[in-house]
């Protein structure tokens, strides 16, 4: 599949999406996204179709450095995916290609719609059914992306989780841990940096759902061993399924199962 983007999280993943002939790639911005290994400055940007990707909670001080960055940006970086609606002021102006990438809000045709009013694409929700996903990509007026392969990013706070409870327990600081909730027997993935801390589940959620009307399918391979990733890679290069030969955990039951906003009332006896 040559139309993926893939989230950049080392130079090794780099180097082994070029050798797949990946297409595009998306690179989360430093001192702009938390959540990652790897982080990278504009500077450190050069191959062609480079999208960034933004996604911390900014501060008025950020925003105003993230308006002089944009002002200097090489003609390879196509475009931007960000999580925050409200940047959507700082980027009006530009010519980038502007992609909403929030994890919950795009989940039904009429919203969707009226984002790409102001959005060049949207990507799609991982809290709906693949059954829904195929209803809004029939129902909207241009083409969606979708979030393919890796860990779903389950909560984010600007606050250094794994640092203020270091710090409370007196216990060395660590930036990178697997947590454990004991009631249902789960563990998630934690990463922190200077922005704050993002909680990943620990299985990787998959979605093959192939559409005329998708326009990037989105790989993050954060998680993934060394030997994992150039199977992926290999995979892609040679159009097969990502994950043959790859015995990972996932967690797909958002793709098949609907959501429950509100539980169906009870009898009262």
């Amino acid at each position: 599949m040559k139309n993926n983007i893939v989230i950049v999280t080392s130079n090794d993943t780099l180097k082994l999406a070029k050798e797949a002939n990946i297409m595009a790639f998306l690179f989360p911005l430093k001192e702009y996204s938390v959540g990652f290994k790897k982080t990278f400055r504009i500077d450190e940007i050069h191959i062609n179709n480079s999208y960034l990707y933004i996604n911390a909670t900014l501060t008025n001080d950020d925003i105003s450095s993230l308006k002089h960055l944009l002002n200097n940006l090489n003609d390879n970086i196509k475009g931007i995916f960000f999580e925050d609606l409200g940047l959507l002021e700082v980027l009006k102006d530009t010519k980038l290609e502007k992609i909403l990438m929030n994890y919950h809000v795009s989940t039904n045709y009429k919203s969707i719609n009226y984002f790409l009013d102001y959005f060049d694409d949207v990507v799609l929700s991982t809290d709906i059914t693949k059954k829904e996903m195929e209803e809004i990509l029939k129902k909207s007026k241009k083409k969606l992306s979708i979030y393919e392969f890796g860990k779903l990013p389950l909560m984010y706070s600007r606050r250094l989780l794994l640092t203020n409870f270091a710090n409370y327990y007196n216990l060395p600081i660590n930036t990178e841990k697997t947590i454990y909730e004991k009631i249902n027997n789960e563990s998630f993935s934690v990463l922190e940096n200077e922005l704050g801390t993002i909680i990943y589940s620990k299985k990787f959620y998959f979605n093959d759902l192939y559409n005329e009307k998708i326009n990037f399918y989105i790989i993050n391979p954060l998680g993934l061993s060394e030997e994992e990733e150039k199977v992926l890679f290999t995979n892609l290069k040679n159009d097969k399924n990502i994950l043959t030969d790859i015995n990972i955990p996932l967690f797909n039951r958002f793709l098949n199962e609907e959501t429950i906003y509100k539980l169906p009332a009870k009898d009262v006896i």
